[in-house]
């Protein structure tokens, strides 16, 4: 008997919806990252992954209204406030792993660190966020409210995109970690938040649903994140590579330095007007004028990238900013 209840448990769980879900996401994943940077946008494979990725989309969200237990509950997000505490959450998750996973990528392009030092970069990221998260959950037991901290929170991943937008070669190695920490700093305010906001906002036989599809979300909002900033940076560095690079040797170099970032470190500034290309101390003819001309088109594609990051907070504050949110404890029929 308590095999066939196990049995009639295992069957519930909505398999069919994870599938979609999950052909869907890799689908959208892959054509934006393929997109422009490895095929042309008018590439067979590229249209067909888009087409079939917001097919299924649909597929999804009508098979999910006619599913016990479903992996994406249509109803829950369909209604404020949890609707819009879902979706801001989604789209904070995409701010903040902009720019975590972009923050590397100045340092070593940009700074010309090596990939250890620009880990080291992000330790006042950590620290913000550790802070602020821990000091969140004790003001909100102490005050009960709950939107001061989610708004605080995202209006630090909007000033921290600004601010890591305004980076270039000549910012200064301190303040590009205060720039970047800001949106740790915001997710350590926000987080702890949104995830009470939910609690606070659902009834208790839906708190564990509610609690679930928040985290889901959240983890869609961080694979989204990483795969729209990489397509928005990709297509942006071609730009500006193909624009600021220039010699015989164009298309090659171009191609080198996108395929490592090491390359970059050993362009030899005292060669460079004679055209030469040092890579492990192996001298090459290549038409390259300098490393400044690197450098400064991956300074310029990781602006317009940080710049998403602000973008996706202003989406949040739009959700958020207009949805009151209940005081921890109270009950939601009290409050709404």
């Amino acid at each position: 008997m308590e095999r066939m209840k196990v049995w009639q448990l295992v069957r519930s769980i909505d398999i069919t919806g994870s599938i979609i879900l999950i052909i869907c996401v890799t689908l959208l994943i892959m054509g934006l990252n393929f997109g422009g940077n490895v095929y042309p946008w008018g590439h067979p494979l590229i249209i067909i992954s888009l087409v079939a990725s917001l097919v299924l989309a649909v597929i999804l969200v009508r098979y999910e209204r006619h599913v016990p237990r479903p992996v994406l509950p249509i109803e829950l997000m369909a209604k404020d406030p949890r609707a819009s505490i879902i979706f801001g959450n989604f789209f904070a998750a995409m701010s903040v792993h902009t720019m975590l996973f972009n923050a590397p990528l100045y340092f070593q392009a940009v700074k010309l660190t090596s990939p250890t030092a620009s880990g080291l970069r992000l330790v006042a990221s950590s620290i913000a966020v550790t802070i602020s998260s821990v000091s969140t959950g004790f003001m909100i037991n102490w005050t009960r409210r709950l939107k001061p901290f989610v708004m605080v929170g995202v209006c630090c991943m909007v000033i921290g995109g600004c601010a890591a937008a305004s980076m270039d070669i000549d910012t200064s190695q301190p303040l590009s970690m205060v720039c970047i920490s800001f949106s740790s700093l915001g997710q350590g305010f926000s987080f702890p938040a949104l995830m009470v906001s939910i609690l606070a906002t659902s009834e208790k036989q839906d708190q564990a649903v509610a609690t679930t599809t928040l985290g889901l979300w959240r983890s869609l909002g961080a694979v989204m994140g990483v795969a729209v900033s990489s397509w928005i940076f990709q297509n942006g560095l071609i730009y500006h590579l193909n624009k600021n690079v220039t010699g015989i040797e164009k298309s090659h170099i171009i191609a080198l330095v996108r395929k490592s970032i090491g390359t970059i470190a050993h362009l030899d500034p005292i060669h460079r007007r004679e055209g030469m290309f040092y890579f492990f101390r192996v001298p090459t003819h290549y038409d390259l004028a300098n490393n400044h001309s690197v450098t400064t088109s991956y300074s310029a594609a990781l602006q317009l990238t940080f710049v998403s990051a602000a973008f996706w907070g202003v989406i949040v504050l739009i959700l958020l900013g207009r949805v009151p949110l209940p005081r921890w404890g109270e009950r939601p029929s009290q409050s709404l």
